[in-house]
C-alpha cells in the first residue's frame, strides 16, 4: 500500500507539473518538470516548449489579421454608402431627366446594393466583442416604416401589395439592430412572395409573412442556417445570409425568431420582441 501510494503521489506530482507547464509555458515550469522527470527528458521538454510558442505566436498573428480585415471591412462598407447615399439623391433631383423604367431600374439597383452594404456590415461586426448597441424605448412601427421604406424600389419594381396593421407598441432595444433584423425578413418575404406580404402584430409579437409556396419540410429547419437558400424557383438569386444574421443579432437582443406558419399561400416568420 505504502508503495502504491508513492507512485500516485508521484504521478499526481508529475500530473500537475505537466498541467502548470502546458497553461503557463514558462521556463520556470520547464525547469521543474526537468527536475522531475531528469536530464534526459530536457530536449524533448524544449522542443516542446517551442512547438507551443510558435503555435501561440501563429495563432496571434491569425486574430490580428482576422482583426485587420473585420475593422477594413467596417471602414469600406462606411465609406460605400457615402457614393451610394450621393447616387440615391442625384436620382431624386434629376428624376424627371430619366424615363419611369430606367430611374426605377436605378432605385432598384441603388436598393439592392445598400442590403448588400448592410449585411457586410453587420456580418462583420458578429464576432466583435462591442458591438455599440444604444438600448432604448422604441416603436415597433417605425422601425418597420424604416425597413419597408428602404426596399420601396424593389417592392415597386415586383409590383408587390404590402398588408400592414400594426399598433403602436414599445419595447427596450437597439433601434439600428432591430431595424436591420426586420428588413432582413422583409427582404426574404419580398424573394418569395406571390405579390402579397402580410405584416401584423400581436402586443409585442410582430409576424412577417407572404403568400409564396411552403418550405420543404426537409428545408424548414435549416432555413436560419448561413448559405442556405433553399430550392425555391425563383428569378432572385439568394445568399441565404439574411435570415442567418437576423437570428444571430435576435438572439442578441433576448429576441425569439421562428417560422409559425408554414403552408402554401401564408409562410409566416414572427418575432417575439
Amino acid at each position: 500500500i505504502f508503495i502504491l501510494k508513492t507512485i500516485k503521489n508521484k504521478n499526481d506530482k508529475r500530473k500537475e507539473l505537466l498541467e502548470d507547464f502546458l497553461i503557463k509555458n514558462s521556463f520556470m515550469s520547464k525547469d521543474s518538470l526537468v527536475n522531475e522527470f531528469g536530464d534526459d527528458y530536457e530536449k524533448i521538454f524544449e522542443d516542446f516548449q517551442t512547438a507551443i510558442k510558435l503555435k501561440d505566436q501563429r495563432l496571434e498573428d491569425s486574430r490580428a489579421k482576422l482583426i485587420s480585415y473585420r475593422n477594413f471591412i467596417e471602414m469600406w462598407a462606411h465609406e460605400i454608402k457615402t457614393p451610394l447615399a450621393f447616387a440615391n439623391l442625384f436620382l431624386e433631383n434629376h428624376k424627371n431627366d430619366f424615363d419611369r423604367e430606367s430611374l426605377d431600374k436605378l432605385s432598384l439597383a441603388n436598393t439592392n446594393i445598400e442590403n448588400y452594404i448592410n449585411q457586410i456590415l453587420y456580418y462583420a461586426r458578429l464576432d466583435s466583442n462591442k458591438k455599440d448597441y444604444k438600448m432604448e424605448e422604441v416603436f415597433v412601427k417605425d422601425c418597420l416604416d424604416e425597413a419597408i421604406k428602404a426596399y420601396y424600389p424593389l417592392i415597386a419594381e415586383e409590383g408587390i401589395i404590402i398588408k400592414e396593421d400594426v399598433s403602436e407598441v414599445k419595447i427596450f432595444t437597439d433601434k439600428n439592430t432591430l431595424t436591420f433584423i426586420i428588413s432582413q425578413i422583409i427582404s426574404n418575404a419580398i424573394k418569395y412572395c406571390d405579390g402579397v406580404i402580410n405584416i401584423s402584430n400581436k402586443g409585442k409579437n410582430l409576424y412577417i409573412g407572404n403568400n409564396g409556396p411552403k418550405v420543404a419540410s426537409q428545408d424548414l429547419a435549416f432555413i436560419f442556417e448561413k448559405s442556405f437558400s433553399g430550392e425555391v424557383d425563383k428569378i432572385h438569386k439568394s445568399t441565404g445570409m439574411g435570415l442567418y444574421l437576423a437570428k444571430l443579432y435576435s438572439k442578441d437582443l433576448a429576441i425569439d425568431i421562428e417560422v409559425v406558419d408554414n403552408s402554401d399561400g401564408n409562410f409566416v416568420i414572427g418575432l417575439r420582441l
